[in-house]
């Protein structure tokens, strides 16, 4: 079908065409991460909030987040955020999460 060289050229790029969607589809693949953030004070989400960590499930999350406004004396006055594979998109210059809820 093809000259000898260019076969031997097809089958070495097919194998890292392979290699790059195989590793891909296993990063889509992947565990969702949730992220949490801390606004010390509900009434103003213009401030800095604190990003609390990554965690495996967002219960995991709600419960980080809750630790931490109590630790800060702002359960009655903050609130948080738990979202769901976020990324920060710089052109926008704001996180931005497939999911986000408290």
């Amino acid at each position: 079908m093809f000259p000898a060289p260019v076969a031997r050229r097809l089958r070495k790029y097919s194998c890292v065409i392979s290699l790059t969607v195989f590793s891909f589809s296993v990063t889509a693949c992947g565990e969702a991460k949730w992220k949490g953030f801390v606004y010390v004070d509900r009434e103003d989400f213009d401030t800095p909030q604190l990003f609390i960590g990554e965690f495996e499930t967002l219960e995991a999350c709600r419960d980080a987040c809750r630790a931490k406004l109590e630790d800060l004396n702002a359960l009655s006055s903050g609130d948080y955020e738990c979202g769901k594979d976020c990324a920060f998109i710089s052109e926008l210059r704001r996180r931005v999460c497939e999911e986000a809820t408290r």
